[in-house]
């Protein structure tokens, strides 16, 4: 009987011992779990892409954003070189020099001048939406280094294709970061170019 009443301990205590060797494994489980989701949540962020801005092959103009900057290369092969792998080996910067202060970048041929020079003149000449608000009849452009601030909708389509304005009334330096602006005129509306000017001193904080 003794026997028997041992032989129940011992049974009893190797379930016992099989129980807890059992438990540790199922801790390693939910650590496993534990550690990889916290790796997951340790993953590097993202590198940013490269966006085509402008793609205007008939001039071998592209315009691509990276990194927040923006970058002016001359040829359908610089662009798609520096989509694979954004960078340019020669570069002229302009710092602050894009349409949202952004820094700018031309791809450049230091061999010759020629490459920055048609970069820079295409770049300079093209109208670059600032403000676009047809709820109140109030747009502005980018073009040639200045700000146009026109008043209607025709005008605005007009500007766009090609950035001229046939009468403007001119404030030299007036600009937030002392730009020339341009303010439309329109004949058969004389209280156009006075509604222009308070309205683009109200949004810039500045005096025209």
């Amino acid at each position: 009987m003794k026997r028997l009443a041992i032989l129940v301990t011992l049974l009893g205590l190797v379930g016992l011992l099989a129980a807890c060797q059992s438990t540790p494994e199922g801790n390693d489980e939910g650590n496993s779990s534990a550690s990889s989701a916290s790796s997951s949540g340790n993953l590097e962020p993202s590198k940013p892409k490269v966006e085509v801005a402008i793609e205007d092959p008939a001039n071998d103009y592209y315009e691509l954003r990276y990194d927040g900057r923006l970058y002016v290369v001359g040829s359908a092969e610089s662009a798609k070189a520096f989509r694979a792998a954004p960078h340019l080996p020669y570069t002229k910067t302009h710092i602050g020099g894009g349409p949202a202060r952004e820094t700018l970048v031309f791809e450049i041929d230091p061999k010759s001048d020629d490459l920055y020079d048609r970069l820079h003149d295409h770049y300079m000449h093209i109208a670059r939406t600032r403000v676009e608000d047809p709820a109140s009849s109030y747009w502005e452009f980018l073009a040639n280094g200045r700000i146009y601030v026109i008043g209607n909708a025709a005008s605005a389509d007009s500007f766009t294709e090609s950035p001229h304005l046939p009468y403007t009334k001119t404030y030299i330096g007036a600009g937030p970061s002392g730009e020339t602006v341009i303010v439309e005129i329109d004949q058969d509306d004389a209280a156009l170019v006075d509604r222009l000017s308070a309205a683009f001193e109200q949004r810039h904080g500045v005096s025209l």
